[in-house]
């Protein structure tokens, strides 16, 4: 396998234009070039030795992760795209061993890890004193409650309207920068969309919406399709224009229906999904 990956880097040549013309072609010698093809399964294939490592130190309990409830499969490491979210117990055996496959990792692909990027999270149960010797030894900082994570808070209470208030003041952002008054209708339609439409997707995937929150989404995106310095649409209903174009609609997003859709296919994903570990661990709690 390392063999094959190696020739598919040393066998690609470079032309460069250079006013027009290419330059004599080249091989590369300071690896793949940023953004190639081949590099996303490069690092697929790099971290999947992290990942067995991590399984590895779960099963013999050198490093021991967390469960959702009793009877849970327990899960030490979760990556997604190029992120790595670690779980272990707040100790120092622990916390050392962490650092020990993080560090032989590092060696072994070249890849490093930024920790002033990183942040550790301790549970209530951990006294601030063993906190901050755990996350000195980690030489990183410990997370703000208040974190995010793709747009998303990393802990949400039973008031899941106050952290959905983050994606209003995303939209009233992007609104506050467009001056829609000088958008003819077309332009105004594009940008409900193709961008106002867009950008509760993730957070649809993962949180049942309230309907104050479904209001006040379809008051923001209102403002900017009936331009607030003209009469112009004002008696065509919301309800109206989120039918398709073939019911004499304009085809923009019922955000009601598309929540239901996405936790829809979600619930679709756990009935069905039951070698997956979230259907495991939903599986225990439920």
């Amino acid at each position: 396998m390392v063999s094959l990956d190696f020739q598919c880097i040393k066998t690609t040549q470079v032309e460069v234009l250079l006013n027009g013309p290419p330059c004599q072609p080249f091989n590369p010698s300071r690896g793949i070039r940023q953004g190639d093809p081949f590099s996303p399964y490069l690092f697929i294939i790099a971290i999947e030795s992290l990942s067995r490592k991590l399984a590895s130190y779960e099963q013999n309990r050198t490093i021991t992760g967390i469960k959702i409830v009793r009877g849970a499969p327990k899960i030490n490491h979760l990556l997604f795209a190029d992120d790595c979210l670690l779980f272990s117990k707040a100790n120092l055996d622990q916390t050392r061993a962490l650092l020990e496959v993080i560090e032989e990792f590092s060696q072994c692909s070249g890849q490093v890890i930024n920790f002033n990027k990183s942040s550790v999270y301790f549970s209530n149960n951990v006294s601030p004193s063993s906190a901050e010797t755990l996350a000195s030894i980690l030489q990183v900082p410990i997370m703000d409650p208040k974190e995010k994570y793709l747009g998303l808070p990393f802990f949400i209470g039973r008031n899941e309207r106050a952290h959905l208030s983050v994606l209003l003041e995303n939209m009233d952002t992007r609104l506050s920068k467009w001056n829609a008054s000088n958008l003819p209708e077309p332009g105004s339609t594009v940008m409900v969309k193709h961008v106002l439409n867009g950008i509760p997707f993730h957070y649809m995937i993962s949180f049942k919406f309230p309907d104050q929150t479904i209001k006040d989404l379809i008051s923001i995106q209102g403002k900017l399709w009936r331009r607030m310095n003209s009469n112009k649409g004002v008696v065509i209903s919301w309800t109206n224009l989120s039918r398709d174009k073939e019911e004499g609609g304009l085809g923009f997003r019922a955000f009601r229906v598309f929540n239901k859709s996405l936790l829809s296919k979600s619930a679709w994903k756990l009935c069905y999904g039951n070698s997956e570990i979230w259907f495991k661990s939903m599986e225990a709690k439920y």
